[in-house]
């Protein structure tokens, strides 16, 4: 339920169902791969300082500290791709753990990229970024009923735009977004909140035009 949670972009959902996790995390130990898969998902929560402040860090440690202190439970490339995602919340990424995760063929290879990709943006590093640009370039599939490749493409594109000191093309952007389907719209909007004020997607979505209220997150 909290994977259809979050791929609905209910993260307040996603949250009431993990709660139990989260008090328990981490005392106890990551199991088997649903449990893997659980910790990467959260730590889409923590990115969303916006949203969560002072919660959304202690959520990051929490998986993070979480993700190490399970990190030899992995039984596949899967888990070992979930947890570099985890441990990326609050610790500093390793060229070499996300290229061995940017390897993977498939879904498992482009979501590295997605997220390692937010994750490189947010520590500045841009050298990792754009490899994981390069692979999300490189998806090979054209399937939108659950990720949205174009959008991922381009968001990755305005995070190097940004860390290189060129403008960032928000205007393609958001019209991708514009013509998204609804739970695609609602899926995409915390993680490009990213590179925008959200009241500017309150207003987009609404009225179905650009904001003009252009906000970088890099401190």
């Amino acid at each position: 339920m909290a994977y259809d949670a979050l791929g609905r972009g209910d993260i307040d959902r996603v949250l009431e169902l993990t709660n139990d996790l989260l008090d328990r995390w981490p005392r106890e130990r990551i199991q088997d791969s649903s449990g893997w898969y659980l910790l990467a998902l959260l730590s889409q929560v923590g990115f969303d300082t916006r949203r969560f402040g002072i919660a959304a860090k202690e959520i990051s440690r929490k998986v993070a500290l979480t993700a190490r202190l399970s990190y030899y439970r992995t039984s596949c490339m899967e888990d070992v791709i979930c947890r570099t995602v985890a441990l990326s919340a609050f610790e500093e990424l390793v060229e070499e753990q996300v290229m061995r995760c940017l390897a993977v063929d498939g879904h498992w290879g482009h979501y590295s990229a997605s997220r390692l990709g937010l994750a490189a943006f947010r520590q500045k590093k841009l050298d990792i970024l754009k490899l994981c640009l390069a692979r999300s370039r490189n998806f090979d599939c054209n399937s939108t009923s659950v990720v949205n490749v174009d959008l991922e493409v381009i968001q990755l594109e305005n995070f190097v735009d940004i860390l290189e000191g060129r403008p960032p093309n928000f205007e393609r952007m958001l019209q991708l977004l514009r013509d998204s389907e609804q739970h695609i719209q609602v899926r995409y909007y915390h993680t490009l909140s990213q590179l925008l004020d959200p009241e500017d997607f309150e207003e987009f979505i609404s009225e179905g035009r650009l904001g003009t209220r252009h906000a970088m997150l890099v401190d």
